[in-house]
C-alpha cells in the first residue's frame, strides 16, 4: 500500500511538457477591449501544469488513508508542482517590476497560479508564453449580508441564552444525549475578520496557545497583531456575527451551535480596504495548512465557513462561475470540509451565488439556506432559492435549510 501511494505521489510530482499557449478568459478579453495598453489590470495567471489532485484523491480514498497522510500528501504535491514550474515566470515578473510594467504579484500553490497586477500589454505577453494555461479575471467577491430582523427572545437554558433555533435543529439533544458540543474540533472562517475580544469568542481562539500566524490570516495587512473585525465598530461585524452562530458562548449571550470548538480566521472578505493580491486564494491556502507544516493536522480546521460569493450581477462574472472550483476541491482534498451560505437574494428561483450554486457533486459547495423558526419552517422571502442555474443531476439547492431568521 505504501508503495502504491508513493507511486501516485511521484506521478503527481512529475512535470508535463508545456507546449500549448494560454488563452484569455472571455470576460477578461472583453474587459481588455475597453482598456489601453498601458492601463493596469489585475489577473490570475493559471499555469498549464497542474497537479492531478482528483486522481490523487481517488487513490487516497481507495487506500483508506488517514487524515494526516492525506493532508501531507496533498499539500506537498501541490507545493512541489507550483515550486517546480513557476520559476521562469517569476523571473519575468521580477524583471517587469524593475522596468515599471509590473506593479505587484503573488505566487500561489493551492492552485498552480500567480496573481499579477501589470499593464495590459504585459499581461498579453504573459498569455503568449509557454507554460501558462489561462489568464483569468481577478475575482472580487462580496459578503452575504445578514438581513435585519427583530431580535428573537432567548430561552433560559440554565447556562446561557438559548436561541429557539437550536432546539429546532436538535443541537441541545446532540450536546446532552451524545455529549458532542464541538470540543476537540477546529473551525475556520473566511470573512471580514473576527473580534477576538468579544466575550463569546475570546476563550476559544486557537491563538491563545499557538503562534499568531497559525491562527490568524491577515491578507489586507492591518498591521494589528490579533484578530479584529472592523466592518462595524461598536457592534459585532459580519465575521464575528457568523462565528458567534458557530461557536459562541458566554454568560448573558446566546450560545452557538458548537460552543466547545476552537476557531481560526481570515479577514480576506474585507471590502473596505482593497489589495492587489488575491486575498481569498491566499486565505484558502492558509486554511489548507495554517502552520506551514504539511506533516501536522491539529492546526487544520475540520470545517471552513464561507458567507460570500459572486453572481451575474457583478461585472465580468456569470452564474456557475467555476473559477474557485479547483482551489476549493484542493482544500477539501487536504482534509477540510468547506461550507457555504446559500445567500440572501431571494425570493426568486436560481438566486444563489457562485460557488454555492455548484452542482458537480452532491457535496461540493454544500450550502445552507434559511427558514423561519416556527413550523412549518418556510423559507423567508430574502433567502436565496434553487434550483441551481448550473443544472445537472445535483441541481437541487440549497442542500440544507434551517432557522435563520
Amino acid at each position: 500500500m505504501r508503495f502504491a501511494l508513493a507511486s501516485v505521489f511521484a506521478l503527481c510530482l512529475a512535470c508535463c511538457s508545456a507546449t500549448a499557449y494560454a488563452e484569455l478568459h472571455p470576460a477578461l478579453a472583453e474587459h481588455f477591449s475597453l482598456k489601453s495598453a498601458a492601463d493596469t489590470v489585475t489577473v490570475l495567471v493559471v499555469m498549464e501544469d497542474q497537479a492531478d489532485i482528483p486522481a490523487l484523491d481517488r487513490s487516497l480514498r481507495g487506500a483508506k488513508a488517514g487524515r494526516g497522510h492525506r493532508h501531507q500528501t496533498v499539500v506537498e504535491t501541490l507545493q512541489a508542482r507550483a515550486y517546480s514550474t513557476q520559476g521562469p515566470l517569476l523571473d519575468e515578473l521580477r524583471a517587469g517590476r524593475a522596468a515599471g510594467r509590473v506593479f505587484d504579484y503573488e505566487s500561489h500553490w493551492l492552485i498552480n497560479a500567480i496573481t499579477v497586477s501589470a499593464s495590459v500589454d504585459f499581461v498579453r505577453e504573459i498569455a503568449d508564453r509557454p507554460g501558462v494555461g489561462i489568464v483569468e479575471p481577478h475575482l472580487e467577491p462580496e459578503l452575504i449580508q445578514p438581513v435585519p430582523q427583530a431580535r428573537v427572545a432567548a430561552v433560559d437554558s440554565g447556562m446561557v441564552g438559548l436561541n429557539p433555533s437550536l432546539e429546532v435543529i436538535g443541537a441541545t439533544r446532540v450536546w446532552d444525549e451524545l455529549g458532542i458540543d464541538g470540543s476537540g474540533t477546529l473551525v475556520g472562517i473566511i470573512d471580514t475578520g473576527v473580534d477576538v475580544f468579544h466575550p463569546t469568542l475570546a476563550p476559544r481562539w486557537r491563538g491563545n496557545h499557538v503562534p499568531l500566524e497559525e491562527a490568524w490570516h491577515d491578507p489586507i495587512n492591518t498591521q494589528i497583531p490579533y484578530p479584529i473585525d472592523p466592518v462595524t465598530w461598536g457592534n459585532p461585524g459580519h465575521g464575528t456575527h457568523v462565528m458567534g452562530i458557530i461557536c459562541g458562548q458566554a454568560p448573558g449571550d446566546t450560545i452557538g451551535v458548537a460552543p466547545g470548538a476552537e476557531w481560526i480566521g481570515s479577514n480576506a472578505i474585507f471590502t473596505v480596504i482593497g489589495r492587489v493580491n488575491s486575498n481569498v486564494l491566499s486565505a484558502l491556502e492558509f486554511m489548507a495548512d495554517p502552520d506551514g507544516d504539511p506533516s501536522t493536522t491539529d492546526d487544520v480546521p475540520d470545517v471552513l465557513s464561507n458567507s460570500w460569493g459572486v453572481n451575474e450581477a457583478f461585472p465580468g462574472y456569470f452564474d456557475c462561475d467555476s473559477s474557485w472550483y479547483q482551489a476549493i476541491d484542493n482544500v477539501e482534498a487536504a482534509g477540510v470540509v468547506v461550507m457555504w451560505s446559500a445567500g440572501n437574494e431571494g425570493p426568486y428561483d436560481q438566486t444563489m451565488r457562485s460557488p454555492a450554486d455548484r452542482t458537480t457533486t452532491l457535496t461540493n459547495a454544500f450550502s445552507v439556506g434559511a427558514t423561519y423558526v416556527e413550523a412549518p419552517f418556510e423559507a423567508p422571502p430574502w433567502s436565496s432559492r434553487g434550483p441551481s442555474g448550473c443544472r445537472g443531476p445535483n441541481e437541487v439547492k440549497p442542500e440544507v435549510v434551517a432557522p435563520g431568521v
